[in-house]
C-alpha cells in the first residue's frame, strides 16, 4: 500500500475547478468536461519535474499522467468520496494548518518573546542567575524511620567522599537519582531567585563558584549542591533568539494561531468551521501557490480514497488472483543465479513473496482501472497550447 501512496505523491495535482476563458491563460486540456488551464498545468508540471526528480518527464509524457490523475479525481467525486465525514475532517485539518499562520498579527510572536523576557527580568530583580549542580537521593513519602536514616547515611557517605577529594560530577553520575541531571554531572540549569525549592534556593545563593554545600534535606529528599557558575541576566537582544527557540518548543506558534482564530470567531459571530472556510477562500484567491497547495492535498486525499477502496484493498484481499498472478509470473520472483549459488532457495508459494506479489497485482489492476476511466470519460488535449507550456 505504501508503494502506491508514494508513487501517487509525485502526482498530487490540482482539482479541475479552476476555469478561465481568458486568452492569456488558454485551455490546455479538457478532462471529463472540466477545463485545465495552461497555468495550472505549468504549475504542476514544473513542480513535479524539478532538478531533484530522477525520472523527469517531457511535457507530452506528463500530460498523459496528468490526464490519468484528473480522471481518478473525477471518478472519486462522482462516487461522492468528498462527502465522507472522515475525508472532510482530514482535508480541513490540513487546509487550516496552511491558513492559521496567516491570521496571526504581525509582531505577535515578537511581543510574546519580549513578554517572556520582561517576566524573567522581573523575577530576577536585582539578583543574579546561578548554575547549580546537585547529587540527589530521594526519600519516599511516608518512608519508615529506618529507611530515612539509610538515605541520610548514604548522603553523608557521598559528602565525605567529596571532602576527601572525589570528583563531584563522577559521583553525581554514579549516585544521583535525578537521572536527567546525573547524566551531565548533576548540572541543573540556569536559575533565578525562587526558581528552586525554597530551602535549596536559600542555600544555593550562599555558595560561591566552586563551593559544595553540606547535605541539605528538602521535602523530596537529600541534596548536595555545587555552584558551577553565576551571571547577570543578559540584555534582551542577547537572549531573544534562545527565548524564541524555547517558546517554539512549547508551542508558541500554535498558541498564537488558536488565539487568532478564537478572536476572529468571536468578532464575526460565526462558527470556527464556517470562518475557516471563508478565510481559506479569501487567502487562496490572492495566492495561487496556496490555492494549488490546498487543492493538491484535496485531490490527493480523494484519489487515495478512490484507489484504496476500488483497487488496492480488493487486490490485496483477493488471494485467488494473487496466487494466479504469481503462478503466471513465477519467473520474476525467483532468485538470481548468483543468489542460487549463494544458497538461496527457489520461491514455491506466493506467500513467500507476498508483499511483492500484492504490489504487482495492484499495479496491474491500477492500469486496468485507468483504461476503464479513459473509456468512461471524454479527454481532449489541445496540442498547440501544450507546446507553449513554459518549462522551468
Amino acid at each position: 500500500m505504501m508503494k502506491h501512496i508514494l508513487s501517487y505523491a509525485a502526482l498530487l495535482l490540482l482539482c479541475p475547478a479552476y476555469m478561465s476563458a481568458q486568452t492569456e491563460d488558454p485551455i490546455v486540456m479538457r478532462v471529463a468536461g472540466y477545463d485545465v488551464t495552461r497555468s495550472e498545468f505549468e504549475y504542476n508540471y514544473n513542480k513535479n519535474n524539478t532538478d531533484g526528480v530522477i525520472d523527469k518527464k517531457t511535457v507530452d509524457e506528463y500530460a498523459q499522467l496528468f490526464v490519468d490523475y484528473k480522471l481518478k479525481v473525477q471518478a472519486a467525486k462522482d462516487a461522492r468520496f468528498d462527502t465522507i465525514t472522515s475525508f472532510q475532517k482530514e482535508f480541513r485539518t490540513y487546509r487550516d494548518q496552511q491558513i492559521r499562520p496567516l491570521l496571526v498579527p504581525e509582531g505577535a510572536e515578537e511581543a510574546e518573546v519580549r513578554k517572556y523576557y520582561e517576566a524573567q527580568k522581573k523575577r530576577v530583580g536585582d539578583s543574579y542567575l546561578i548554575l547549580p549542580a546537585h547529587i540527589f537521593l530521594p526519600i519516599k513519602q511516608q518512608a519508615k524511620a529506618e529507611e530515612q536514616e539509610k538515605v541520610h547515611t548514604r548522603i553523608d557517605s557521598i559528602y565525605n567522599a567529596l571532602q576527601g577529594g572525589a570528583d563531584f560530577a563522577e559521583l553525581a553520575k554514579k549516585h544521583s537519582e535525578d537521572r536527567m541531571t546525573a547524566a551531565r554531572g548533576g548540572v541543573i540549569q540556569w536559575l533565578g531567585p525562587k526558581d528552586f525549592l525554597p530551602v535549596l534556593d536559600s542555600v544555593a545563593y550562599t555558595l560561591r563558584i566552586g563551593d559544595v554545600s553540606k547535605p541539605v534535606q528538602s521535602p523530596v529528599g537529600w541534596h548536595i549542591m555545587k555552584m558551577m557558575d553565576t551571571k547577570w541576566l543578559e540584555p534582551y537582544d542577547t537572549l531573544a533568539p534562545l527565548i524564541r527557540i524555547q517558546l517554539a518548543a512549547r508551542g508558541l506558534k500554535e498558541y498564537l494561531e488558536r488565539q487568532a482564530v478564537d478572536s476572529l470567531t468571536k468578532a464575526s459571530g460565526k462558527s470556527a468551521e464556517l470562518l475557516m472556510d471563508e478565510l481559506a477562500d479569501k487567502y487562496a484567491a490572492k495566492d495561487n501557490d496556496l490555492k494549488y497547495l490546498i487543492k493538491e492535498y484535496y485531490d490527493g486525499l480523494l484519489l487515495f480514497e478512490l484507489m484504496s477502496n476500488n483497487v488496492w484493498q480488493p487486490a490485496a484481499a483477493d488471494t485467488v488472483s494473487l496466487e494466479k498472478y504469481f503462478n503466471k509470473n513465477k519467473k520474476k520472483y525467483q532468485p538470481t543465479k548468483e543468489e542460487l549459488k549463494a544458497g538461496k532457495a527457489k520461491v514455491k508459494e506466493w506467500t513467500e513473496v507476498s508483499s511483492r506479489v500484492v504490489a504487482d497485482l495492484q499495479d496491474e489492476r491500477t492500469k486496468e482501472y485507468v483504461k476503464e476511466l479513459r473509456k468512461r470519460y471524454k479527454v481532449e488535449i489541445f496540442k498547440k497550447v501544450l507546446k507553449t507550456v513554459n518549462k522551468h
